[in-house]
């Protein structure tokens, strides 16, 4: 298996609140069809025994409270906290969009969330969706464009988060037909350098109006090809945020 060594890797365990049964569901490429009961039991909800586990692990839940899913409907952002606190985690990853000025789309649905999470102790692990990337963009154009959404991002937003993750599973339709992603020789070779040059530009956008953040980058199942990729092409990524799902393909 590949090694990042120059990196410090965080592993972050994140367990859905919806049903997730492949790695291709909550690509930034598509439109998610959230098909959950937005209810919920004891039973439902299994504790984590953080206790049991290495000290250096840090446990989450992944939620999409701001995309106006009906499965959130009649779960205000306490109750969603409490969800997470209950099974003695204290980290919130969810997907944030945000218009060209850096300001988030539904700050209505935001805010509570956050003012949630900040009187509970809850970190909050924002997914910066990468509204304004092209695949068909040269690199200079996708550069510039990922660097102004990240820095405007940051620049409104700055003071609710220590970390950042760069879009999410970019390198899913990235994949040419019959390869695995194992290699970077296994990726459309003009797309993946559209996808490159925009993180490269949302990593130093973010890093130059928030000098302290670390930033994310995702792959799932056996496409780790496109991380090597990144790397190789000079994305300064802090942290690797691995997916594997259940049934991942």
């Amino acid at each position: 298996m590949m090694m990042f060594n120059r990196y410090k890797l965080l592993l972050i365990m994140f367990i859905a609140t919806g049903s997730l049964s492949s790695c291709k569901k909550d690509s930034d490429f598509g439109v998610v069809d959230e098909n959950v009961n937005g209810s919920f039991s004891k039973n439902s909800l299994a504790t984590v025994n953080t206790a049991a586990v290495n000290q250096n692990l840090i446990f989450g839940i992944n939620g999409h409270p701001l995309d106006l899913s009906p499965s959130y409907r009649g779960i205000g952002p306490y109750t969603q906290i409490n969800l997470v606190t209950s099974m003695g985690m204290n980290w919130y990853r969810f997907d944030i969009v945000a218009q060209s000025s850096g300001i988030v789309t539904v700050p209505y649905l935001f805010r509570p969330i956050h003012d949630a999470a900040v009187a509970s102790g809850v970190n909050i692990l924002p997914v910066v969706y990468p509204r304004t990337l092209n695949l068909n963009s040269t690199e200079a154009v996708a550069y510039q464009a990922g660097k102004l959404l990240a820095t405007n991002f940051a620049k409104q937003n700055g003071q609710y988060f220590t970390h950042y993750e760069l879009g999410n599973e970019l390198g899913i339709k990235l994949v040419l037909p019959g390869k695995t992603g194992q290699s970077q020789s296994h990726f459309d070779p003009a797309k993946i350098k559209a996808v490159a040059a925009y993180l490269k530009g949302m990593d130093e956008g973010i890093k130059a109006t928030d000098p302290g953040a670390k930033t994310m980058v995702d792959a799932s199942w056996l496409r780790y090809g496109y991380l090597k990729y990144l790397e190789t092409y000079g994305v300064k990524f802090d942290i690797i945020a691995y997916h594997w799902y259940n049934n991942c393909r």
